[in-house]
């Protein structure tokens, strides 16, 4: 399956993303305007799903604690999507709430459910994000999230909320299946969204031993991913997925690049896959065959390329 990936590098914005807060003023007024806009709308929501307003609360704590001194700006973004993510989630499962508790694993007990959901749903979630690599339509929705700044945990959510609905639909449809009992199923989902933090740490680099990637997914292992190589190192919580299907990479931590492509904000981000789709919907052959001898990230500048 081949893959697609994009030059990290400062915003292009012919080709990253529809811009019109071109001043640094500008630009700063409208990410503290939707920062606001988002703790309305967690106030708001926060009555009728506490649980979900207190996790969304939880993560924003938790990435200022892990990432403290990094980027404002960054910040404010990945904020704003913190919270619309949080109750995406909340949204779509509230809609399949027969399916819960009534499957394969129904009546598990909790000890054996939740690691059996782990290592299904990020077998899914291996699946799911290739394929989200393979697909030029689908990788201009994804490449939403790779272009979202510094490698940092605000990374983890900062996603197209179009990208993160269709890769979260086989998830759902694998739940359905197996139906285990709602704590289960959110004490898996608790597992899997707070290593998808920890894998976006770069403060954590470093800290796991050595052979801790031999089984999980560390920050060096996925930066690997977002620096390197955006073909190798899928996986989310276990890496037997790209072991097994010849996508593993060990971490080049030589060649990791701390760029800065720009923050931009919320709004500016929702036009970044059409921008992203047009240009890798013409690019030239010359492109194209460099990816696919390559598929390297070579040195994080701004051009972008695609297969």
């Amino acid at each position: 399956m081949a893959t697609k990936r994009i030059h990290i590098g400062t915003i292009d914005p012919d080709v990253h993303g529809f811009r019109w807060c071109t001043s640094t003023a500008r630009a700063r007024l409208f990410r503290r305007t939707e920062v606001g806009a988002a703790v309305a709308v967690l106030v708001w929501r926060a009555p009728s799903s506490p649980l979900v307003a207190l996790v969304a609360l939880s993560v924003v704590t938790v990435a200022i604690v892990l990432e403290r001194g990094s980027d404002a700006d960054e910040d404010a973004v990945h904020v704003t999507h913190f919270v619309l993510t949080a109750f995406m989630v909340e949204a779509t499962f509230e809609r399949l709430p027969t399916h819960i508790g009534d499957g394969l694993l129904a009546g598990a007990p909790l000890w054996l459910a939740v690691p059996i959901l782990v290592v299904v749903m990020d077998g899914v979630q291996y699946l799911s994000h290739r394929t989200a690599h393979a697909f030029t339509p689908l990788y201009a929705l994804h490449a939403t999230h790779h272009l979202g700044g510094r490698f940092r945990v605000g990374l983890a959510a900062h996603r197209h909320p179009v990208a993160d609905c269709i890769e979260r639909l086989p998830g759902i449809a694998v739940l359905g299946l197996l139906g285990a009992e709602p704590l289960a199923v959110s004490a898996t989902l608790g597992v899997m969204l707070v290593w998808g933090l920890i894998t976006h740490a770069h403060r954590l680099e470093g800290r796991f031993p050595s052979w801790a990637s031999l089984v999980l997914v560390t920050p060096e292992v996925h930066r690997q991913h977002h620096d390197v190589h955006e073909g190798t190192n899928l996986g989310g919580v276990l890496t037997v997925w790209d072991r097994v299907a010849g996508t593993w990479a060990e971490p080049e931590t030589a060649a990791f690049a701390d760029v800065d492509p720009g923050a931009r904000t919320w709004v500016e981000d929702m036009f970044t896959p059409v921008r992203v789709y047009r240009h890798l919907s013409t690019a030239t052959p010359s492109a194209v065959a460099r990816v696919e001898t390559d598929g390297r990230v070579t040195d994080g500048r701004p051009e972008l390329v695609g297969s």
